[in-house]
């Protein structure tokens, strides 16, 4: 289910040279200087892409690149130290309801209580994984996963029980919020039984949110996955090692490129504040949000059609599309700066022809997740003598089940405030998203494999529309920032069509 980049290479080489390919440049990039330069061309880069709020995020990967290559046998001890350090300088976890929790019990969480609860949490879970790599068949930890969820879940419940005082839920919330933030990248570490005794703990330490993930603000999905995998992609010698650098720095530059592309239309179509003053002095057409849309469609107020489909359209390219690739973009290009050669998060999406390939083009590690930890033990379990249903019911159980399940605990405060009933009922819309969604790239698998595809490109063409047609309309019940019910949702939706 690997997305081929081939195609994509021969595209970027029209407006990106290809970097990697020049001996003079991987000579230099090998030397004191050239690493200086990559180093700064990094973070300057990487400053431009990341938001206001997490650009300080942006330095840690280009001070690994530095120190990396003045000090390449210690490239991995950097990335453990700057992985752990990167915690507490950017502090990750959503913290608030502990903190509301030690307000009732007239207490406080301070650095020390939320280091003291962090190092607790890393020697358990490196406890526990030393243990599943030494017993690899024991039951418990060939049911890791399965065993976290539940340890995850019990605890949620616990939590709104009210058998705890406030002392205790303050530390129970301070707990989840830990394992909330690791719950996956923890998965991760514990995958790949064969291997797991070989791999050292320290390597999959430095995994735990490595230093590229906190340029994505408010993910928990592993972007390069785990040690397993990162073991695999990493380039140790040069001159294989500088011509990853260099595919890294070039997808740096695209992620600038993309970023600066995001925030232009963000302001003449949205009207929209960006972080450059100089963006903000252009002209705008002033086209409401999606998020503005749905609030008006709650009291029967609507754009002129032709602008409502501007908005539903532009919405998922510019804010959900186009914003998805220039952050994964760099992502991706700071694990290559650091010597990782992973796959692209985004590739080309707009050429897909089905649901499904979209679905994989799209998000590749978000995909990857849900086809490691819900896809597979699906697959491989149920409905053995019926193909058919086999992987469309395996497919609902990663793109429906899984995604839910990924969303539902990465907003647990939600929880906290609502309840578990409150909570459920609250992301009620965001679960018939899944449902739609698990729905149809299932039923996109199947089509997909009997049909061949397109062979004129007017039809092509007419698959690549209905395809961005489909997510764009699905994202009327996917924008989590709204509270509209469903009624105003599927009003929007009739509207659309000339039915209001």
């Amino acid at each position: 289910m690997t997305v081929s980049t081939k195609s994509a290479t021969r595209r970027e080489l029209r407006i990106l040279p290809a970097l990697e390919l020049s001996p003079s440049l991987i000579a230099f990039v090998q030397r004191p200087s050239g690493v200086l330069v990559l180093g700064l061309v990094s973070f300057a880069v990487l400053a431009f892409v990341a938001a206001d709020s997490w650009r300080r995020a942006a330095l840690a990967p280009a001070l690994c690149v530095l120190f990396a290559g003045w000090f390449p046998s210690a490239r991995r001890q950097i990335l453990l130290i700057a992985s752990i350090g990167m915690l507490w300088l950017c502090d990750p976890f959503q913290w608030g309801p502990a903190v509301e929790a030690g307000r009732r019990a007239n207490a406080y969480l301070g650095n020390g209580d939320r280091a003291a609860l962090l190092v607790g949490a890393l020697a358990l879970f490196g406890g526990l994984r030393q243990l599943a790599g030494r017993f690899p068949e024991h039951p418990l930890a060939r049911s890791s996963f399965l065993l976290s969820l539940s340890i995850m879940a019990a605890a949620l419940v616990a939590s709104q029980l009210g058998v705890l005082g406030p002392l205790a839920l303050m530390y129970l919330w301070a707990a989840i919020a830990i394992g909330s933030r690791f719950f996956w990248f923890y998965a991760y570490s514990m995958a790949g039984k064969s291997t797991l005794a070989r791999r050292p703990l320290w390597r999959e330490l430095g995994h735990y949110m490595p230093v590229w993930n906190y340029l994505s603000v408010g993910s928990v999905v592993p972007y390069g996955k785990g040690e397993a995998y990162l073991a695999k992609a990493e380039a140790r010698e040069h001159p294989q090692l500088a011509a990853v650098q260099l595919r890294g720095l070039k997808l740096l530059l695209w992620a600038g490129l993309l970023s600066a592309t995001y925030n232009l239309l963000n302001r003449i179509v949205f009207g929209e504040t960006t972080p450059y003053a100089s963006l903000n002095l252009l002209p705008s057409l002033d086209f409401p949000t999606l998020l503005e849309l749905l609030r008006a469609s709650e009291y029967g107020r609507y754009a002129p059609i032709p602008v409502s489909w501007a908005v539903v359209v532009g919405s998922f390219l510019v804010h959900e599309m186009l914003f998805l690739a220039a952050t994964g973009h760099a992502i991706v290009g700071a694990a290559r700066l650091l010597g990782f050669d992973i796959l692209r998060n985004t590739c080309r999406p707009l050429s897909s022809t089905t649901i499904a390939e979209f679905f994989n083009r799209y998000y590749y590690y978000f995909k990857e997740l849900l086809v490691d930890f819900f896809f597979y033990p699906t697959f491989l379990r149920c409905f053995r003598s019926h193909p058919r249903l086999r992987i469309f019911f395996a497919t609902f159980m990663a793109a429906g089940v899984g995604n839910a399940l990924y969303h539902y605990l990465r907003d647990f405060p939600r929880i906290a405030k609502y309840g578990v009933p409150g909570s459920i009922r609250d992301y009620s819309i965001q679960l018939l998203y899944c449902a739609i969604l698990g729905v149809s790239i299932g039923l996109s698998q199947l089509s997909g494999a009997r049909r061949r595809a397109p062979v004129t490109a007017l039809r092509r063409l007419a698959s690549n529309a209905f395809v961005l047609l489909f997510f764009s309309l699905l994202l009327l019940f996917g924008e989590e920032g709204s509270h509209s019910d469903l009624s105003a949702r599927i009003r929007l939706l009739a509207h659309l069509f000339g039915a209001l």
